[in-house]
Parts: structure tokens; C-alpha cells; sequence
């Protein structure tokens, strides 16, 4: 009878870890929601040709930070979920006005600089549960709303841009020898009032997300974005058409996202600190 007891005590004990595995994962299965906080450091680009072929510009490496925003999400189960942003984004580009004489001589730069309170909307799949790492990729659509922009060319030298119809972005300036320029002065080819308010992206991420302390977990992705429409109003691209300088404005970022989250998982039996995110 002892042995009898021994037997039922031994194979209780060993199967333990395998009834506490399978509950991490049952209990993980279930629906739920989490919140969070992201930020990120992107590269951005103006996708536009004539921009990029003006003999007046040369572009940059441009880099934006994204200040904090917020994440909300819910998973259906341990793979599919759905999350939602909301975060201020700065996107645009930077570029060097050169003077094309004898020598190329930089004598100023142009900044095209977008902020906007842009929301994704994300369908989530992630590699499973009961894992401290697992992979995560996302897709969806963004909404950006434009909170500030500006295109602006400052230049440090004197000194004369070109000026050539469906070539260079200052055909305004009637003049057969150049354009002049002063140190210490700026044009502004663009304001806020000048963009448009409103444009959508696709979106896509991927990368890992890493169990911290039980419903808290961290996650780091590649995230890219490209906007749909022109970044610029009806009056700019009707200028850019009659002057044959229009092949579409579009801004294109890609970076490292880091996020903080909290999942909330339905009372069970068990520590929190046991149940997988």
C-alpha cells in the first residue's frame, strides 16, 4: 500500500509542471486588452522627383524623433490582435541649396518639417504565448491630422540659385540670370495653411516583444510608414502643374518603435508573475 501512495505522489509531482504549462498557455489564451507607451527615432523622406533632381538641393539624412504616445489594443486570442495609436510623429526632410557656378558651394539649407497627431489602426499577429520573447508583426492604416508644417529654405551665403521651368522649385522668380540670394535671409515656400490637413498612411512593423514581470511586457520594432496622398494643398500642387514641376508629394518614414505595455488578464488562480503576457 506505501508503494501504492508513493506512485500516485511520484507521477502527481511530475506532472505538475506540465498542468502548470498548460494553464500559463489556456490562461494566456484568453481575450483580453492592454495599454501602453511608445516613442521611436525614424528616418523620413519627401518622395518627390523633381524635388530630388533640383539642381538646388541636394538631400540630407534626415532623422525625427517621435515624442511619447499612447497605445491601446485587445487580443482576440495568443496570435491575433487588433491596437490602436495615438502619437504625435514629425516627418519631412532636410536638404543642402547649392550654388551651381564654377564650384558647387553649399549656401544655405532647405527644411520641410510636418507634425502630425497620427492614429494607426493595426492588426496585430504575434508568435504565441508562454515564451519570454516572441515575434510580432502588424499591418494597417494611419490617419494624420497635421498639427504644424512649414517648407522653408535659410540661406548662410550670398549667393545665385538657378531658375529653370519644370526643373527647379523657383519659377516665381522672373529672372533670366538666377535667382540672388543674401545671407542671413529666408523664403518661405510653404505654410501649415498651404498643406494638407488631413492624409492617410500604410503602415507596417515588426520585431519582438519581450515579457518583463507578468502583465507587463516591452516591445521593439521596425516600424515604416508612406503616406497615400501629396503632403501638400490644392493651391500648391495647381502652382507646381502650371509650372510642369509635379510629380506628387508623398512622406515616407522608417525607424525603431520601443513600447511599454500592460495586459490585462482575467483573474485565474495562480501569481500573476506565472501567467504569460
Amino acid at each position: 500500500m506505501n508503494r501504492f501512495w508513493f506512485l500516485i505522489a511520484a507521477l502527481t509531482l511530475l506532472a505538475l509542471p506540465s498542468a502548470q504549462a498548460q494553464y500559463i498557455r489556456n490562461d494566456a489564451r484568453r481575450p483580453s486588452g492592454h495599454l501602453g507607451l511608445t516613442t521611436g527615432l525614424a528616418t523620413t523622406w519627401i518622395v518627390d522627383r523633381k524635388l530630388l533632381e533640383d539642381p538646388n538641393y541636394q538631400y540630407v539624412q534626415t532623422y525625427r524623433r517621435a515624442p511619447i504616445g499612447f497605445t491601446a489594443g485587445y487580443h482576440f486570442n495568443d496570435r491575433n490582435g487588433i491596437q490602436v495609436e495615438f502619437v504625435s510623429v514629425k516627418q519631412g526632410a532636410d536638404f543642402q541649396i547649392l550654388t551651381k557656378t564654377d564650384v558647387e558651394e553649399r549656401v544655405g539649407t532647405k527644411n520641410i518639417n510636418l507634425t502630425y497627431w497620427s492614429i494607426p489602426i493595426l492588426f496585430k499577429y504575434t508568435g504565441g504565448v508562454a515564451r519570454p520573447a516572441r515575434f510580432e508583426f502588424h499591418v494597417g492604416p494611419q490617419l494624420n491630422l497635421l498639427s504644424s508644417g512649414e517648407e522653408i529654405n535659410r540661406y548662410t551665403q550670398d549667393g545665385i540659385l538657378k531658375v529653370q521651368r519644370a526643373n527647379t522649385d523657383l519659377m516665381e522668380r522672373n529672372t533670366r540670370d538666377g535667382y540672388s540670394i543674401t545671407a542671413g535671409t529666408s523664403d518661405v515656400l510653404a505654410r501649415k495653411a498651404d498643406l494638407r490637413a488631413s492624409t492617410w498612411s500604410a503602415v507596417f512593423g515588426l520585431g519582438l516583444e519581450f515579457k518583463i514581470y507578468g502583465p507587463l511586457y516591452a516591445s521593439t520594432l521596425l516600424r515604416g510608414t508612406f503616406s497615400l496622398n501629396d503632403v501638400r494643398g490644392g493651391q500648391l500642387i495647381g502652382k507646381a502643374r502650371s509650372f510642369q514641376y509635379y510629380t506628387g508629394r508623398n512622406s515616407a518614414v522608417l525607424g525603431l518603435q520601443v513600447g511599454l505595455h500592460y495586459q490585462f488578464i482575467s483573474p485565474a488562480e495562480g501569481h500573476p508573475k506565472d501567467r504569460g503576457y
